[in-house]
């Protein structure tokens, strides 16, 4: 596959400031938590290169832990080569894909809060113990969960249980994780 890379020759000096400056503006903008339309929800045909590795050892019973730092990113060009690429792997949404791949039935989402809230902070807090997709997506509509904190891991969690029939996420505490395999606590969510 042969691409045509744009050459800095095909702008004039203004075209090139202001390609400057548009970038600058998108990093700063997603550092604060915001990211443009364009970029939300962005999945670039995501893949865990080393499933294969994963699922042989799941396969003859090792406990396997994957996905923890997001990983590497990568791009496998047209010889097959994997050659390393500039990007961010958020580790919910790696882990979401990882165990959509795998097969599992549940995605456990383990952060420093026992339960998703709304309201957070608020004098009118309330934890959630379970909610639907579709009530995922009318808090998001309502900026309940913060980007960089609660968004994503409630995005990768929806993201698993739209993956096939039966899938259940589960966002809990590390703390409370027996628990929350036991369903006394975490947040459930279904379709």
């Amino acid at each position: 596959m042969v691409k045509d890379f744009i050459d800095t020759q095909d702008f004039t000096k203004q075209e090139l400031l202001d390609i400057i400056d548009l970038s600058l503006a998108i990093k700063k903008a997603i550092k604060a938590g915001y990211y443009p339309p364009l970029m939300k929800n962005l999945s670039l045909g995501m893949d865990i290169a080393e499933k294969k590795s994963i699922l042989n050892l799941l396969d003859n019973e090792y406990i396997v832990i994957a996905c923890g730092g997001g990983g590497i990113p990568v791009v496998q060009d047209e010889n097959g080569d994997f050659q390393g690429v500039s990007a961010v792997i958020d580790k919910d949404f790696a882990s979401a894909k990882l165990a959509e791949l795998v097969g599992a039935d549940y995605l456990f989402i383990l952060t420093a809060v026992d339960r998703v809230c709304v309201n957070f902070g608020k004098p009118d807090q309330k934890e959630l113990i379970s909610m639907t997709v579709g009530e995922a997506e009318k808090y998001i509509e309502e900026g309940q969960f913060a980007p960089g904190s609660m968004l994503p891991k409630v995005q990768a969690a929806m993201s698993f249980v739209k993956s096939g029939w039966g899938k259940r996420a589960v966002i809990a505490s590390l703390e409370k994780a027996p628990q929350a395999m036991r369903g006394e606590s975490g947040t459930l969510i279904t379709l």
